[in-house]
């Protein structure tokens, strides 16, 4: 049986460190309510690529290789004119757990213990065979980490360990510790390796539980905190084994890559407050790559590009692109049955543009293009 070690404790870091420097720059952010231009009916559908974004490119860690673009055409029905690779079932439930757990974790209570850490594994590895685990328990067994030196701790030490864990997450702080304090988590719940499968899925789910709490995310703010360790996987692996050794340079250097990936994260978020940037860099975008690849008719994008530039429009506004009302009636009546647009209400004769349509795996090569996904 391992001898545990004293309970965790925060790393010492020096003041004039580059540590310090991205928590005083996360600070700033912290809590800041996002008063931007960006419509609500836009910034939640945003919100919701970012949630899926979150849910593949965690997958994506784990070697499961369908890309973002695949699963929003999985699940919109749709594939583009070129062949789209098929994914094994197992693929895309793995991420379709994901995206549950992530949207369970935004209704969870806030408490943080064992029975939500069981939770969190349970969907994930829910209807799972390669990459399924026995759930809601501790591992049993000993077991190897692909790729690394470490040796997680013996099954017995386990639930000892995660006591630790849960009383470091839970105990009483200043709110300045509280993103180290999410940094040294996440590493540390992957070096205990509480579960035989499913470990590193459920690390950046718990990460993404206390990040909202950190930055009281709401439906004015959207967090992608996988986004850090996904542009490089390999990256990701070399960092949290120099915090193997559990010593403070390691636990610092780790501390490091993983809050400058989150700034930088958190201010490339930002720009989506702007309606500007919204209409100019991601929605004109989208719709303009996708007539340019035959993906819509030249009627359907001058009708999008109006509920662009109106945000939320009626036959009336497009009556001038058509011979008559009537027919601009009809052609509204064809977008809403292809899913590209949605009435602003039940039996509303008002519209905005759909993002999780025929377009939805084309505004993800958009948000690509802009930096927001990088696959790795």
């Amino acid at each position: 049986m391992d001898n545990l070690p004293e309970p965790i404790e925060l790393p010492f870091i020096q003041f004039d460190s580059k540590t310090a420097d991205y928590i005083l720059g996360l600070e700033k952010l912290r809590g800041k309510g996002i008063e931007g231009t960006t419509p609500t009916l836009w910034f939640t559908q945003l919100k919701r690529a970012f949630m899926l974004m979150e849910s593949v490119c965690s997958s994506r860690i784990e070697g499961n290789h369908t890309t973002v673009v695949e699963y929003a055409q999985k699940i919109t029905q749709q594939s583009p004119a070129q062949t789209v690779p098929q994914k094994s079932n197992e693929a895309i439930q793995e991420i379709a757990n994901l995206e549950e757990a992530i949207d369970y974790i935004e209704h969870a209570p806030a408490e943080i213990n064992d029975s939500f850490i069981f939770k969190l594994h349970e969907m994930t590895v829910r209807d799972l065979i390669k990459e399924g685990d026995p759930v809601m328990s501790y591992r049993t067994q000993n077991v190897a980490i692909n790729g690394s030196a470490h040796e997680p701790p013996s099954p017995e030490s386990v639930p000892g360990y995660m006591r630790y864990l849960l009383q470091f997450i839970n105990q009483k702080s200043a709110p300045k510790y509280d993103l180290l304090k999410i940094a040294v988590v996440h590493h540390r719940f992957v070096w205990i390796h509480p579960f035989t499968n499913g470990n590193g899925r459920t690390a950046r789910l718990l990460t993404y539980a206390m990040l909202l709490k950190a930055f009281d995310v709401s439906d004015s703010h959207i967090i992608n905190p996988t986004a850090i360790f996904c542009s490089n996987r390999e990256m990701y692996y070399q960092m949290l084994h120099i915090a193997d050794s559990l010593e403070n340079e390691g636990v610092c250097a780790w501390c490091d890559y993983m809050l400058q990936g989150l700034l930088n994260e958190v201010k490339k978020i930002e720009l989506l407050s702007s309606k500007d940037y919204v209409q100019s860099k991601i929605l004109t975008p989208m719709i303009d790559f996708a007539l340019a690849n035959r993906q819509i008719t030249e009627n359907v994008y001058k009708i999008l590009k109006t509920a662009i530039r109106k945000e939320i429009f009626q036959a009336s506004d497009i009556s001038l692109l058509f011979s008559n009302k009537y027919k601009a009636s009809r052609e509204i009546r064809s977008l809403q049955d292809a899913k590209y647009i949605k009435p602003i209400a039940s039996n509303a004769r008002k519209y905005y543009l759909n993002l999780e349509s025929p377009l939805f795996g084309t505004l993800f090569q958009i948000l690509e293009k802009e930096g927001f996904l990088k696959e790795g």
